[in-house]
């Protein structure tokens, strides 16, 4: 009898196992996302401060 409840309940478990894995690779991916376009809005800055310095001098 617990055989029988074990092999109802596996298949849900193996689903919510790939739900949970499939939600945390979409939060992983939006982290990255903005992490990104953090990392590109600093270096436009960083740029954008060097030509300033540098432009003066040559």
């Amino acid at each position: 009898m617990n055989l029988f409840i074990a092999l109802i309940k596996l298949p849900f478990a193996m689903l919510q196992l790939v739900w949970s894995l499939l939600l945390l690779t979409l939060e992983l991916a939006r982290i990255s996302y903005h992490l990104g376009r953090l990392l590109v809005i600093l270096l436009m800055t960083c740029g954008r401060w060097l030509h300033r310095v540098y432009s003066r001098w040559f």
